[in-house]
């Protein structure tokens, strides 16, 4: 499953009142790409209105709308062919400055954007999609190569929580990143719904253009006593249709010796076996993680740290994403467990900052040492 992203940036305040500012980004997923027809079509209902302004002729003159400069003739008319045309899920993260714990180091603009992009960006990690194809408006210090920064910054997360919560499934799609200008037909509909969602957070609400657009779902959140709030919007009965129900079972809380390493020999052969096989299009951008382990497979060198890790991380980023699991009945306990305990031994070795992670890594290099010298064949997959 291919899903199309656009996400806009906003900082306002909630009145005029106000000292701080509230930042925060917008995301609207939808499983097709916007084209200009939706914005066309507003500006010909602009274009033919009898009672155009001086602003509506400077959106006009522009070629696209700008919800904070545009005026209420020219929203109405973008907002009528989103709701008539779009359907999608928007989801938004605020955060606001004034209610920033005292003991907390203040925060830039940017990192907040991207604190806030991360938030509304979980969907995409915890769900089964393939590839997703993510707009974003271009900006000084936030272009293609910070934005893919960005996403293996939030990847190396992803990969220490296996640790702690290895029952939960993690997806690691790839990526196409567009960085476009305000003119972008998806970047205009995103702007205007996170422009309405401004409005609707004031202190004191303008709820209307919310309404206006007849979201047929939507939740929202707010931090108990802190800065963090946001919300999910569906438009026009849209479906994300995902189907992440968990495992059918679940890893051991405490391991004993024997299972320590029967979960580290069933990360070592399901690296063994994806290194050897074909891999399906959707995983392509996961290869150059095996780089070097089919050598270290066919040639019987020993085991390093460096390389000890890079196992745990293939066996994590391919666990759910391939899945490793495709083959195994959901009445299968043994290797559902199994399978489930190397997830979290793969965690484990990759947490730098635990003690028993590194005597596990330990433990695990002495241990492969032996065998290697007086049973081999147990390392190898069959």
């Amino acid at each position: 499953m291919t899903l199309y992203a656009y996400t806009d940036e906003t900082e306002f305040k909630k009145s005029d009142t106000e000292l701080f500012s509230v930042v925060g980004t917008g995301l609207f997923i939808t499983d097709s790409e916007i084209d200009s027809s939706v914005v066309t079509e507003a500006m010909d209902e602009l274009r033919k209105n009898e009672q155009k302004n001086r602003s509506d002729i400077l959106t006009l003159e522009r070629g696209f709308f700008h919800a904070s400069k545009d005026s209420n003739n020219a929203r109405l008319c973008i907002c009528r062919s989103i709701s008539k045309n779009i359907s999608g899920h928007f989801r938004y993260s605020f955060y606001e400055r004034n209610k920033q714990k005292p003991w907390e180091s203040v925060k830039s603009t940017e990192s907040l954007n991207r604190l806030t992009l991360e938030t509304t960006s979980l969907e995409f990690f915890d769900n089964k999609i393939d590839k997703i194809v993510l707009t974003i408006e271009e900006r000084k210090g936030f272009k293609e190569n910070a934005v893919l920064n960005w996403i293996q910054n939030f990847y190396k997360q992803l990969d220490i929580m296996a640790y702690r919560l290895p029952s939960l499934h993690t997806y690691y799609p790839d990526f196409d990143i567009i960085v476009a200008k305000k003119s972008n037909s998806g970047l205009q509909v995103t702007d205007f719904i996170l422009w309405t969602l401004n409005r609707a957070n004031k202190i004191i609400p303008d709820k209307i253009w919310v309404e206006n657009l007849n979201f047929t779902l939507y939740s929202d959140f707010h931090e108990q006593n802190g800065p963090q709030s946001g919300g999910d919007y569906c438009l026009n009965n849209y479906s994300l249709n995902f189907e992440n129900i968990g495992y059918p079972f679940s890893t051991k809380k405490v391991l004993t010796d024997e299972e320590f390493y029967q979960a580290y020999l069933t990360i070592e052969h399901i690296v063994r076996h994806i290194c050897k096989k074909d891999l399906p299009e959707h995983i392509l951008h996961l290869k150059p993680l095996l780089k070097g382990l089919m050598y270290l497979f066919d040639k019987d060198k020993t085991l390093t740290k460096e390389k000890l890790r890079q196992m745990a991380l293939v066996y994590i980023r391919f666990f759910d994403t391939l899945p490793v699991y495709k083959d195994i009945e959901n009445t299968d306990e043994t290797s559902w467990t199994l399978c489930l305990n190397a997830k979290k031994l793969s965690g484990l070795l990759l947490r730098n900052n635990l003690i028993h992670s590194g005597r596990s890594s330990i433990a695990i290099l002495k241990w492969r040492e032996e065998i290697m010298r007086n049973n081999k064949k147990l390392l190898i997959c069959t």
